[in-house]
């Protein structure tokens, strides 16, 4: 993962794995997470910039589906 200027070390991220047989929708909560409204997300399958978390972000999963954030 590369790290950009002034924020060495304070990148994470996070997985969202859905092991059921129907697609669901989860939101990821920043309170809730240990992360800021401020952090900023980035679809790693995707290739996208999805952002700020801001209150709650909100991913529809399908079935043994996976995401992966970058959080930074």
């Amino acid at each position: 993962m590369g790290e950009s200027p002034g924020q060495k070390g304070k990148e994470k991220a996070v997985a969202i794995l859905n092991r059921g047989e129907e697609e669901k929708v989860y939101s990821l909560i920043p309170g809730k997470t240990g992360l800021s409204t401020r952090n900023r997300l980035r679809d790693l399958w995707q290739h996208i910039n999805l952002g700020r978390i801001g209150d709650a972000k909100a991913f529809t999963v399908p079935k043994h589906g996976i995401v992966v954030l970058r959080v930074d």
